[in-house]
């Protein structure tokens, strides 16, 4: 087992404060998505992979073409 070096140990706890300041809303912070367009999007996305997924094992499925 390997054991982490005391700065990089260090390192991680100093840095995780920062990259968890993020933006958690006020004035600037941009407006939601709708829940129709969040509805949508979710579900073309599905329909996407659905057919992606179907093509993929049609061609998965087709017989091997053999060399004349």
């Amino acid at each position: 087992m390997t054991r982490t070096p005391p700065a990089f140990a260090i390192a991680l706890i100093v840095a995780l404060p920062i990259v968890a300041a993020a933006d958690h809303g006020g004035p600037s912070a941009p407006a939601p998505m709708s829940p129709l367009v969040l509805a949508l999007l979710a579900g073309g996305l599905t329909l996407l992979a659905g057919i992606l997924l179907a093509v993929i094992i049609m061609r998965l499925r087709e017989p091997a073409e053999e060399d004349e």
